[in-house]
C-alpha cells in the first residue's frame, strides 16, 4: 500500500492486523457494522470480531455509548473518525497497486 508520495504509510502497530481489517470494513461500509453481521460475512467468528472491536475501542477508533432503556442496558458503537479520514490507522490514503 502506497500513499500519494508513493511511500509506504506508517501503520499503527499497537493494534492487530485483524482490528485494522475490521476498521477498514467499517470505513468501507461508512459506519459501525454489528458483530453478528460481520461474522456472517467473513470467516472470523464472533469472539475474534469482538476482540478486534475491543482493540479499536481501546485505541480510540470506535466510540462506545452505554445507555439504559427501561430496565435493559444497550450499547451503541460509532466510528470515532469520519470516513473521509485516512482509514485503518494509516498516515495516508490507501491506493491499490
Amino acid at each position: 500500500m502506497l500513499n500519494q508520495e508513493n511511500q509506504i504509510p506508517e501503520i499503527n502497530t499497537q493494534i492487530s492486523l485483524r482490528a485494522i481489517g475490521l476498521l477498514a470494513h467499517y470505513h468501507a461500509a461508512g459506519a459501525y457494522v454489528p458483530t453478528a453481521v460481520v461474522a456472517k460475512s467473513f470467516a472470523e467468528g464472533r469472539d475474534a470480531i469482538r476482540k478486534a472491536l475491543g482493540e479499536l475501542v481501546d485505541h480510540g477508533y470506535v466510540n462506545v455509548e452505554r445507555y439504559r432503556v427501561g430496565s435493559q442496558w444497550s450499547t451503541k458503537y460509532s466510528l470515532a473518525v469520519s470516513t473521509s479520514d485516512p482509514p485503518v490507522g494509516l498516515s495516508g490514503p490507501l491506493i491499490a497497486i
